[in-house]
């Protein structure tokens, strides 16, 4: 009688469960495109303001000075590292959008939105496929799509990389769930070589194959010989790409771990793990830089302790949550394995967090978030559940597109970010040297040498404020100062070529030929890569009659960056001058074809047209100079022209 009793009431809630499960994943096929295309659509228009951005902070190293890009040259660009990073699928794509859109920032602000929007459906795919819930795929993909926290991988032109690794790292989970499902090679195949495209876009994918093993668990396989077999491909592309990723940071000295004590950088650690869990439920006061928050010799304060316990609190919670449910459990561990290698434990760079790093490990966060949403809503009879649920579903979204649109616009140039930076710590010297280099680069002398000031008052250790500041100095041909920047940049860091660069500029300046040689030569035993280098060198040696030496720096220049403007000036002004009228003509020609509104080319097109008695094209082009604002044309102008 019992039994007979029980049956209905478990067949009953085995149909509600059936009911719940039917309402989220057997949903229309129309009504699920037009909701996908929806989420496309609200990610787009909440990112809109960053195709009017322009290039911002590392831009310049990645795109605007990188001659790894000016050429689709594989073998260089595959045994490259750039900036302490090896990442050659993300130089071979900035390859192409240079050789696609030059220097025209909006044609890479659209790549890095489109493929945004790409990994925002392959959020939708890989969790729907995880949880056979379409809502929940659905929200994790929304949220992923406007999240603010993102808007640093998608509005920053360098982030490429961030957005590379993604794509492939979310199609190497795709196929391997294929494999899980299908147990067909061709799949388990896909997914290492994604997986491979994935560590060449950036290092921290090296994290994919503990991701695989959550995977295994959370669907329900044993983690039996069979399935450990499977990952020995995956660790060992692992750990070889963590080596050269170590061997790369090396070059570039980005590791310090000596500057920081062991016990700090697990207290940084465990602050950094809970800080990202809060901005990315609650994202206020989003910064591109996150100071460390104490000196690295100073004392931890008591209140640095609470994020230890706020962790171990946050562990035993989803420890115990496994007696109801892995889905806590799953969520909890994709962050925290995605996240884990840039807690700082092994102190990269200067900064305690960043907003790209959360990019993938945010998944793992916002399908809690879903799943929290689908719990309130459709496994609760009550009525005001659902209410609650729709009204924290909509209020998120809410807040995460404005915070978003209103964060792209943070990104817009050089002084917007680091003004807004400033404003959130005005204690951050980096912001300050940033801040300084825009409005050197905008010629606003007077505010780069008081931004650059303030920086080395907040960091006298810090050799780049030195050197940007003589360049300030420089501009405003105070030597002396300049000279006594430059000492002091290359005092604490000896391997600065830019220094050495730009204090043999001033040595020419102050007409100490041999000093200034001296320090073009240093600057190209430091960095044989530099252009700047050979063309400063080019210049000094053409005053001083070499004109032979000076045709090869030149053409060393042009070997390295073949749109360089000013060597190719130089050298078509030395072919000129040597009547090698042909050769000065291509030169100008492509110089044109790089820069069409620089005066100067013009200037020395119409010299190799006028050396050919062609009076009408060579006046052509000096008048074309002259409208350009080139001075010079116009004495030559009268010259031959009247």
């Amino acid at each position: 009688m019992s039994k007979s009793k029980s049956t209905p009431s478990t067949t009953k809630s085995a149909s509600a469960k059936k009911s719940s499960r039917q309402i989220g994943s057997e949903t229309n096929p129309l009504l699920q495109y037009g909701l996908l295309a929806g989420i496309l659509l609200l990610t787009l228009l909440v990112y809109l303001p960053a195709f009017q951005n322009g290039f911002v902070w590392d831009d310049s190293v990645y795109i605007q000075r990188n001659p790894l890009i000016y050429t689709l040259d594989l073998p260089k660009i595959f045994s490259s590292y750039l900036a302490g990073n090896y990442h050659p699928i993300t130089v071979l794509v900035h390859a192409i959008e240079y050789a696609s859109f030059g220097f025209k920032e909006s044609g890479y602000h659209i790549v890095n939105v489109l493929i945004h929007l790409a990994n925002t459906l392959l959020v939708f795919y890989v969790i729907r496929k995880l949880s056979n819930h379409l809502w929940i795929g659905l929200i994790t993909a929304l949220i992923f799509g406007v999240h603010p926290m993102h808007v640093e991988s998608v509005a920053w032109v360098s982030e490429l990389k961030d957005l590379l690794y993604t794509l492939f790292f979310l199609l190497s989970l795709s196929a391997y769930m294929r494999f899980m499902d299908q147990q067909k090679y061709k799949w388990y195949g896909l997914a290492i070589v994604f997986f491979v495209m994935s560590a060449l876009s950036k290092g921290m994918a090296v994290t994919l194959p503990v991701v695989l093993l959550l995977i295994d668990y959370f669907k329900g396989r044993q983690l039996n010989q069979k399935v450990w077999i499977e990952k020995i491909p995956f660790f060992i592309l692992a750990l070889v790409f963590g080596i050269v990723a170590i061997y790369a940071q090396q070059s570039e000295a980005a590791l310090h771990a000596d500057s920081i004590p062991i016990m700090q950088r697990i207290i940084f650690a465990f602050y950094g793990y809970i800080t990202y869990l809060h901005k990315l439920i609650l994202p206020v006061s989003l910064s591109a830089y996150y100071p460390y928050p104490i000196g690295a010799r100073d004392a931890v304060p008591a209140i640095y302790y609470s994020y230890v316990l706020l962790t171990l609190a946050l562990v035993v919670l989803t420890w115990k949550s496994l007696n109801h449910t892995k889905k806590v459990f799953f969520g909890i561990a994709f962050f925290t394995i995605t996240i884990f290698l840039v807690l700082k434990l092994l102190p990269v760079g200067y900064t305690v967090m960043a907003d790209r790093y959360s990019y993938v490990a945010s998944i793992g966060i916002f399908y809690l978030f879903a799943e929290g949403l689908n719990w309130l809503y459709f496994n609760k009879a009550n009525s005001s559940f659902k209410i609650i649920a729709t009204t924290l579903g909509i209020g998120f979204i809410s807040f995460y597109s404005y915070a978003t649109y209103q964060r792209c616009k943070v990104w817009e140039n050089g002084l917007t970010l680091w003004t807004d930076t400033i404003d959130k710590n005005d204690n951050v010297h980096m912001a300050y040297l940033n801040r300084g280099v825009y409005h050197l680069d905008s010629k606003n002398l007077p505010a780069a040498e008081a931004d650059l000031a303030r920086s080395i008052e907040l960091d006298p250790t810090y050799a780049k404020s030195y050197y940007n500041r003589g360049l300030v100095y420089q501009q405003q041909r105070k030597f002396d100062a300049a000279l006594q920047d430059y000492n002091k940049a290359i005092e604490l860091n000896p391997n600065l070529a830019n220094a050495y660069i730009n204090r043999g500029n001033t040595y020419k300046d102050l007409n100490n030929i041999e000093l200034a040689l001296a320090d073009y030569d240093r600057a190209i035993a430091l960095d044989p890569t530099m252009p700047e280098s050979y063309n400063n060198k080019g210049l000094l040696l053409q005053n001083m009659g070499n004109l032979q030496a000076a045709l090869e720096s030149y053409s060393k220049v042009l070997q390295l960056s073949p749109t360089y403007f000013n060597a190719l000036v130089n050298r078509g002004g030395l072919y000129s001058k040597t009547n090698q009228l042909d050769l000065a003509m291509q030169d100008y020609n492509k110089a044109i074809a790089v820069n069409p509104n620089a005066g100067s080319a013009y200037y020395g097109r119409g010299l190799v047209y006028n050396k050919r008695s062609d009076t009408s094209k060579a006046c052509a082009d000096f008048r074309q100079a002259i409208s350009l604002g080139y001075q010079n044309a116009q004495s030559t102008f009268n010259q031959f022209c009247q």
